[in-house]
């Protein structure tokens, strides 16, 4: 491409592969690494322990670990839609993030990245080693996109783009080309707006901009295999599916186009905006996973998915959902999804609600859901 620069030419290379945005990097350590350490040792991260391997932390901390033959790290980004909060279609459906109204950006991304690789290899006349992050590898990938020149941390932690704002999927791809001087950073233009710090259902936003990942809603529903604790359970309000609230609310949101949207995240099935949760309430595990093959709802597992649908019903103040809840207690083979069932029939609070739980502490042997059964029994009195 005569007459562009390095970058230049990796830019149009990347969009003519379906990407919005491309930046660049060295592999030098990363100056934000000690943060990062200190958000482990805080806790933070929940249960996700996966974060805290002594065999990875090298490689957060120098990429050049995660891939040796590397010079420069390319970061593309590519577009997902704009979650608007538009209203649900009735109490018995549930809210899914917008990342998830799409095919699973894994299946995506992947195909994307190797079209970019097979164009640079033309580029430079051989074949070009490499190897790529999408968010499961031992890579911090925001804060080097940041020193890539894409944009900026903002208050809750998002990457954010100064045209294309957060709503987009990060990737990183590691080869041994010399692409670029370091760019200038891109200054924090979060200012003194606090909109998503006030409108975070949790509060899981902290000062410093880091998450508390025990309170995140997107943690809670996907990452979390466990019982959501019961302080958090009335705080999800509708959110079968992660949580979009804190990028919803942002104003470098606000006025995004999704027109530019990748084809593998456009034009969204309204079955996976807002699932309708008696339909997922009654899933086996083979329907489960035929109907969530290409979804990345399948990250949840069949028992998550139900427990959030739990939690959504009796958040959703409607006794019309109570046959729904009393068909999980009595048939659910789950005994997660059987408790947290338990848990929403003692959210509403009706009289039939307490004489189905009753049924249920007599047949019911699970210790963790004869303990849900007794406390929304008491919770009722």
């Amino acid at each position: 491409m005569p007459g562009t620069t390095p970058m230049e030419a990796i830019l149009e290379i990347a969009v003519d592969s379906g990407f919005n945005f491309a930046g660049a990097t060295n592999v030098e350590p990363l100056a934000v690494f000690p943060h990062y350490e200190e958000w482990l040792s805080a806790g933070l991260h929940a249960g996700m322990r996966y974060l805290e391997n002594p065999d990875m932390l090298p490689a957060r901390r120098d990429p050049s670990r995660f891939f040796p033959e590397a010079v420069s790290i390319i970061f593309l980004g590519i577009r997902y839609p704009v979650n608007r909060l538009d209203p649900l279609p009735s109490s018995r459906h549930g809210r899914v993030s917008s990342y998830a109204w799409g095919l699973d950006y894994h299946a995506v991304l992947p195909p994307a990245i190797q079209t970019m690789v097979d164009r640079l290899r033309s580029l430079a006349g051989f074949d070009l080693p490499f190897k790529t992050s999408v968010d499961s590898a031992p890579v911090l990938e925001k804060p080097l996109a940041a020193r890539a020149g894409l944009g900026w941390q903002g208050r809750n932690s998002c990457l954010i783009h100064p045209v294309f704002g957060s709503i987009f999927f990060l990737a990183g791809l590691f080869v041994p080309l010399n692409i670029t001087g370091q760019p200038d950073p891109v200054p924090d233009r979060c200012g003194t707006c606090r909109r998503c710090v006030e409108a975070c259902p949790t509060g899981c936003i902290r000062p410093d901009g880091t998450i508390d990942a025990g309170r995140c809603l997107s943690y809670l529903t996907i990452e979390n295999k466990g019982a959501i604790p019961r302080d958090l359970r009335p705080l999800m309000g509708d959110w079968l599916f992660g949580c979009d609230v804190c990028q919803s609310v942002c104003p470098w949101n606000a006025k995004l186009d999704d027109s530019d949207v990748h084809p593998g995240f456009q034009s969204p099935d309204a079955q996976m905006m807002f699932p309708n949760l008696e339909k997922i309430s009654r899933l086996t595990k083979e329907e489960f996973k035929h109907t969530y093959k290409t979804s990345p709802l399948l990250r949840a597992k069949r028992k998550g998915l139900l427990r959030n649908a739990a939690v959504v019903l009796g958040n959703s103040g409607d006794t019309g959902a109570l046959p729904v809840l009393g068909h999980m207690l009595r048939e659910e083979v789950e005994p997660l999804v059987r408790s947290h069932a338990a848990w929403a029939v003692g959210r509403l609070r009706a009289p039939e609600g307490r004489q189905m739980l009753s049924q249920s502490l007599r047949r019911e042997e699970d210790p963790s859901v004869l303990e849900e059964i007794q406390i929304a029994l008491d919770g009722a009195n």
